[in-house]
């Protein structure tokens, strides 16, 4: 009687079960310890096909990924869990002849008369998320690709028009020596064009010249190289040599605070946000007063503000001002890439520094960099 109410019990076990899983989204079978099917449900049948149930043997469904599956089935047997290790997907036929790759987890069942040990086998669909993944590894192989090949035609085209720039501009330089010297001076009627000609210049060098950062900063390859530098030094010598004064006439007006530090920073790279940052202020600000630079230095930091009375930045536009090739709306017939700023920001990051910007359209506008922890010494 016992035996034959714990056999009663174990069908019903088995017989909730089979409700249980008949239910599920996910494809189940119950698998004896030699590798025979005790049951399917209702969505292995669907499919995987009727043919479930009437074989013996799991493995004649199995495409790839047969030996590792039935291998792993063998050490649940054994140890009577699952080993603890990943396993690769699997690899099976459904109905249609389409091949499904499958995920699975394994979990003790039932015994049948205490007879037969059986497990339960959930299989999972992952054939879309997995193809998913493999084609955004190709779309992305494709892109770096691509952004390999647009980095390197940037350096290309920059380098090779640098050698035809260079020309123009010596002997545009020639020209105005050889007038200097036959004592035309300022007489002569080509030094207004001589002028435009080095502006020009000037202007498809600095194009270059950011262009090709842009490539670097694609490809990760722009490093800082700080150095100890007086930054009240450094400002000054920039301003003397760029505006003083600006080429409209305007000097711009610099506020320095009391103290002297030096500061650890690249110089190149600061040279190159500021000039970007100044140029910005007076050609956004025709007409109005010049532009401030006020340097400030505390204990652990140092900051740099300047400031415009130009056309300002419309305030829906100012979340995406640092990106690549952006022009606010404003801006007219100004001349101008839409790079410059991304670069800005991207070099004052890489000195363990923060921009912040404050803008009224039609008032102008405020850049805040600060550096912290940059101080090499207090004079």
């Amino acid at each position: 009687m016992d035996q034959l109410a714990q056999a009663i019990q174990e069908q019903k076990r088995a017989n909730t079960f089979r409700g249980l899983v008949n239910g599920m989204n996910q494809m189940v079978v119950a698998i004896y310890s030699d590798l025979s099917i005790g049951f399917a449900n209702k969505k292995w049948i669907e499919v995987i096909g009727i043919k479930a149930i009437q074989s013996q043997q799991l493995d004649s469904y199995f495409l790839q990924g047969e030996a590792v599956f039935m291998e792993y089935f063998k050490q649940v047997v054994q140890e009577e869990e699952p080993p603890r290790q990943l396993l690769p997907h699997i690899w099976m036929e459904n109905v249609d002849k389409q091949t499904m790759i499958l995920e699975f987890t394994i979990i003790p069942f039932f015994e049948l008369n205490n007879i037969r040990k059986s497990w339960a086998v959930f299989f999972t669909d992952v054939t879309k998320h997995i193809q998913a993944e493999e084609e955004l590894k190709k779309m992305a192989e494709q892109e770096r690709k691509l952004n390999e090949m647009k980095s390197s035609f940037v350096s290309l085209v920059s380098h090779e028009l640098r050698t035809p720039l260079s020309v123009i501009l010596s002997s545009s330089e020639l020209i105005g020596l050889a007038a200097e010297k036959a004592g035309l001076g300022k007489n002569f009627f080509g030094t207004k064009y001589i002028g435009r000609i080095n502006d020009q210049v000037d202007k498809m060098s600095q194009l270059l010249n950011d262009f090709l950062y842009v490539s670097k900063i694609e490809s990760n390859s722009i490093v800082a190289n700080p150095q100890s530098t007086n930054i009240h030094a450094f400002i000054q010598q920039l301003i003397r040599d760029h505006y003083h004064p600006w080429k409209d006439g305007r000097t711009l007006r610099l506020v320095l605070s009391a103290k002297k530090e030096a500061v650890w920073i690249d110089i190149v790279q600061l040279k190159h946000i500021l000039c970007n940052l100044i140029d910005n202020a007076f050609k956004y600000s025709a007409t109005k007063e010049a532009p401030i630079l006020r340097v400030t230095m505390r204990k652990k930091s140092w900051s740099l503000l300047l400031i415009d009375h130009g056309i300002g930045i419309p305030t829906a536009e100012l979340n995406s001002l640092f990106k690549a090739f952006v022009r606010c709306s404003n801006v007219g017939n100004t001349e101008g890439t839409g790079v410059g700023l991304m670069i800005v920001k991207y070099f004052i990051t890489l000195n363990k520094g923060n921009i912040t910007v404050r803008s009224s359209e039609g008032k102008g506008t405020a850049f805040l960099l600060e550096f912290n922890n940059q101080l090499i010494n207090h004079n």
